[in-house]
């Protein structure tokens, strides 16, 4: 059962990203020229076409494994993806929300198969919403007017540690107290002195990436 549910995931987030890359070319072109296309490692077209392919396999696999009282879920966080540069060219200071929204229906598929935990899903969104936040950071030279560029960088970055500290509230409210937990709220915070460390030497690769080592510790409560 997991397995059936993981590959639909896997192909929506895969051709989400191509989607997202072939419209974004211009924009990755000025923030990310290290990418595939900007490189022309790979044509449009055959972007187009694995796109294309990722779709098929995704409604084959929802239509003919997934049992009906999940597809709706399924169909929701498709259409959401594939959407998402229509939101983003037209309202960029939503961006970050859509993507909150986008993970929540993420998380609400992985509900499907374990109990629900507020905790781990409170601590995920903030997680992922601080990612977002300091990739739209990253990103001001070639990005629209979204919610960075509108509050500014010092602004934003105290929005950053805000949503961090709720995460880490949110974490301590959790009240397991057993090993697994205090050794999760040490990594968190480590991390966050990390987080500071390298916003401090400008090293946004390095920032973002930690940001994604704290989502992988966060799994952990799912446990």
């Amino acid at each position: 059962m997991s397995l059936t549910y993981s590959i639909p995931v896997f192909t929506i987030v895969a051709l989400g990203f191509i989607i997202n890359d072939i419209n974004d070319i211009e924009r990755d072109t000025v923030n990310n020229p290290e990418r595939v296309l900007p490189q022309k490692l790979i044509t449009s077209e055959f972007a187009i076409v694995a796109y294309y392919l990722l779709l098929l396999a995704t409604l084959i696999v929802i239509k003919f494994f997934m049992p009906l009282s999940s597809v709706f879920v399924f169909m929701l966080y498709l259409v959401l993806i594939i959407n998402y540069n229509y939101l983003v060219d037209s309202f960029p200071y939503l961006k970050n929300f859509y993507v909150l929204i986008i993970s929540t229906v993420h998380l609400s598929i992985i509900f499907l198969l374990v109990p629900i935990n507020w905790f781990f899903a409170g601590c995920i969104i903030l997680n992922i919403l601080c990612q977002e936040i300091l990739l739209d950071l990253r990103d001001l030279k070639g990005d629209g007017e979204t919610l960075p560029k509108i509050l500014g960088k010092k602004l934003t970055v105290r929005l950053v540690l805000f949503l961090q500290s709720l995460q880490l509230l949110l974490l301590i409210a959790y009240r397991k107290f057993n090993f697994m937990h205090w050794s999760l709220i040490l990594l968190i915070i480590s991390t966050q002195v990390l987080l500071y460390f390298f916003w401090q030497h400008k090293n946004n690769t390095l920032l973002i990436s930690t940001l994604k080592a704290q989502t992988i510790m966060l799994f952990a409560l799912i446990l």
